[in-house]
C-alpha cells in the first residue's frame, strides 16, 4: 500500500536557515519532492503553480538553492547562504534567470512510503 504525506504550505526559509518537517510515514519516504507554490504571479509564473526546489539555484545556476534530505521521521530542507532564488523566466528571453521574491512563494513537500 502507498502512503503519501502532502505538507502545509509553509514560509521559505531565510538564505542560511532551514526547516524540519514530521512526515509520519513511520520509516524513511522511498521518494521526497520539495516544491514552491507560487502565491503571486511574477515572471509569468502564475499562482497555483508549483516550481521543483531542485531547480532553484543561486547565482549564475552555479549551486542549488536548497539540500534536501530525509529520515525515518523528519524531511530537512537547508537554504543556500546565497540570498537568490534564481528560475528561468517564463516571460523574458529564453533562458534569462530571475530572481524570485520569496514573499510571492510558499514551500510545500510531499513523501511517498511505497
Amino acid at each position: 500500500t502507498n502512503v503519501v504525506y502532502t505538507s502545509v504550505e509553509i514560509d521559505v526559509p531565510a538564505a542560511g536557515s532551514g526547516l524540519t518537517n514530521a512526515h509520519g510515514l513511520g520509516s524513511m519516504p522511498n521518494l521526497v519532492r520539495v516544491v514552491l507554490v507560487c502565491k503571486t504571479g511574477e515572471y509569468g509564473y502564475v499562482a497555483g503553480d508549483e516550481l521543483d526546489a531542485v531547480n532553484v539555484a543561486v547565482y549564475n545556476f552555479a549551486n542549488a538553492a536548497f539540500s534536501i534530505s530525509a529520515n525515518g521521521t523528519d524531511i530537512m530542507i537547508q537554504r543556500s547562504n546565497d540570498d537568490y532564488l534564481l528560475v528561468p523566466s517564463r516571460t523574458t528571453t529564453l533562458g534569462s534567470q530571475v530572481d524570485l521574491s520569496e514573499d510571492k512563494w510558499k514551500i510545500k513537500i510531499y513523501a511517498w512510503k511505497l
